[in-house]
């Protein structure tokens, strides 16, 4: 039955389930030493098709399909050995990780056990974290975060006073950690997360805008004052471009179909904030066919943020419709406004080419001509 099946002109996939099937009959019944009559008939000719087979019969045996994994070419472990050892470890991490002590190269068996501990830290995050001095300093960091993150999903406080107690043992701990930490309790409760933050995080860090930016995002759609409130508290940070986190409030309420009370929002924007915060309306605006406001709202900006907001548009404006965004800057009552976004517009149709017809080049070229004969009038 297994040469048939190797030599059956069937597709890929249903080759791969057929031998597969008669593999897991075959070990049933005579053990895993079978699987070196099986390795032999078809890995050399098709090593992907085995690779198939060897990780459904794995499915059943994971750490049997691992220790046959062992007897293979060097090349063929490094493909296989970490799949087959993450196998293991969704059923028994603590042996599967004992398991890659016993892998000879090195580089294998750091990928092997970073695989395992990553599993491990995801399927049962609370057992990871019982064991994690027993790990390598470097697999400790990397894994931290995947099982916090996990355990913030169900038990937010209790992720949190894990991470004080390893910034207790270790000094510190990956930024990575506790914004996965933020990002998950923000889920589940976004205010007691925004008041952990408030009191944990450095005011003006870095790490602080950061938390600030996700937990923000949250919790605007439960207390939209009192969210945007805090985001006027923080001073604009550099790794924010230096925009005010408003922008986070408006653009979480734009997210949540929540537009007008983001739109009563926009005159109390500090400046930092203004376009950034007027564009995610704006996007809302043109997805809404609201053509008119959305003009209406360039109005309020000043002149030199203008041209900034509908070339800002533009990208979702030409998807949608090209020559609507033509007939609405050719409009436009300002000149210099009108000049800008064509230039624009025909600077990104040189460099990234071919989204706008000769005809629509034409009209914007005039945009620009009949700019300039303007200002030679003045």
């Amino acid at each position: 039955a297994w040469d048939l099946a190797v030599k059956s002109g069937g597709g890929d996939m249903d080759r791969s389930a057929l031998l597969s099937r008669i593999a897991n009959v075959w070990i049933q019944g005579e053990g895993w030493d079978i699987m070196s009559q099986l390795y032999e008939s078809i890995y050399h000719s098709d090593f992907e098709l085995f690779d198939e087979v060897l990780t459904s019969v794995a499915a059943h045996q994971p750490n049997s399909a691992y220790e046959f994994a062992l007897e293979m070419p060097v090349d063929a472990q490094a493909v296989v050995v970490p799949r087959l050892l993450g196998m293991w470890a969704e059923r028994e991490p603590e042996n599967a990780f004992q398991a890659t002590l016993e892998i000879a190269k090195i580089s294998l068996r750091e990928r092997a056990q970073e695989r395992v501990s990553r599993v491990w830290a995801a399927q049962d995050p609370i057992g990871f974290l019982e064991n994690i001095q027993t790990l390598p300093r470097n697999l400790m960091q990397k894994c931290f975060s995947v099982a916090i993150r996990e355990i913030a999903r169900i038990a937010p406080k209790h992720a949190a006073e894990q991470i004080q107690q390893m910034r207790e043992q270790w000094g510190t701990v990956p930024v990575n950690t506790e914004l996965a930490l933020v990002e998950e309790w923000a889920i589940v409760d976004a205010k007691a997360t925004m008041d952990w933050v408030e009191e944990n995080v450095e005011v003006g860090s870095q790490k602080r805008a950061r938390m600030m930016q996700r937990a923000l995002s949250q919790y605007a759609v439960l207390d939209i004052e009192e969210a945007f409130r805090l985001a006027r508290s923080e001073q604009p940070h550099a790794f924010h471009e230096m925009i005010g986190l408003e922008s986070y409030v408006v653009k979480s309420l734009v997210d949540h179909g929540q537009l007008e009370q983001a739109l009563v929002l926009l005159d109390r924007v500090r400046d930092s904030a203004r376009l950034r915060s007027y564009t995610h309306v704006g996007e809302a605006l043109l997805h809404s066919d609201r053509l008119d406001d959305l003009v209406d709202l360039a109005s309020k900006l000043p002149e030199e943020e203008q041209s900034d907001y509908f070339y800002s548009l533009s990208y979702s404006w030409l998807e949608e419709n090209p020559q609507q965004l033509l007939e609405t800057v050719a409009t436009l009552p300002s000149t210099i406004v009108r000049e800008k976004i064509a230039k624009a517009l025909l600077r990104d149709e040189e460099w990234l080419g071919e989204f706008l017809t000769n005809e629509q080049i034409e009209s914007l070229r005039s945009l620009m001509t009949s700019a300039t004969e303007e200002e030679s009038t003045q």
